[in-house]
């Protein structure tokens, strides 16, 4: 039914978010951000900080396809229709 198929959307959605956001604050270890940054900027702008890495959406759409496709095997119908509505999730 629609409602299911927007939960599955929707979840999907918010795991891929979340997951960028945490890598992009750095509190996961395994992100591929990077977390240094070496300014080559005019010694004249000492008050800029950088403040970490932009949300590393590749990352949190890896991590949120093998997290929550896992068991959708895609083998029938439903669960060919739950991928579906994952992956329509991340887009």
């Amino acid at each position: 039914c629609r409602e299911t198929a927007f939960i599955y959307a929707i979840t999907s959605a918010a795991v891929t978010h979340s997951i960028a956001r945490a890598c992009s604050e750095g509190t996961i270890q395994s992100c591929s951000c990077d977390y240094t940054h070496h300014s080559r900027a005019p010694s004249t702008v000492r008050d800029w900080e950088w403040g970490g890495c932009s949300d590393n959406i590749g990352y949190g759409f890896k991590f949120s396809r093998e997290f929550v496709d896992t068991g959708e095997r895609g083998r029938n119908f439903r669960e060919k229709m739950n991928l579906h509505n994952n992956e329509a999730g991340r887009a």
